[in-house]
């Protein structure tokens, strides 16, 4: 038969797909596995980030690959890098976030003092 010539038999095989799920080895519930996997996978890996950003909570700046300084528009001279400010270094995002909770709980869980007890001591 030609290529250009199909017929609703070619095309309903066709629509079949070659390799049925039972085949694979897939159970009906295997969404739900695999689901779980995924979201278990995830989560050890965002542990890992969490404490590779406790460990080490500075990455090298990448503007300036860590160099701290950046070549001038004109490219004869080397001027320190505004986004780490010269020193190579940047704080993760992760570390960032983790300070930024922190100092949130930290405010919200103290008590407010409306005494200071250094100044009416003397008195």
């Amino acid at each position: 038969m030609h290529p250009l010539h199909t017929t609703a038999s070619s095309l309903t095989e066709a629509a079949q797909p070659a390799v049925q799920p039972a085949q694979l080895g897939m159970q009906p519930g295997g969404d739900l596995v695999t689901l779980g996997g995924v979201l278990l996978a995830a989560l050890a890996l965002t542990a890992v980030y969490l404490a590779a950003c406790l460990i080490w909570p500075f990455t090298a700046c990448g503007w300036c690959d860590g160099s701290g300084r950046k070549r001038s528009p004109t490219g004869k001279a080397w001027r320190l890098c505004r986004h780490c400010k010269g020193t190579g270094a940047r704080v993760r995002l992760g570390r960032q976030l983790w300070t930024a909770a922190r100092t949130t709980r930290r405010k919200g869980t103290r008590p407010h003092r409306t005494t200071r007890p250094w100044r009416d001591s003397a008195k």
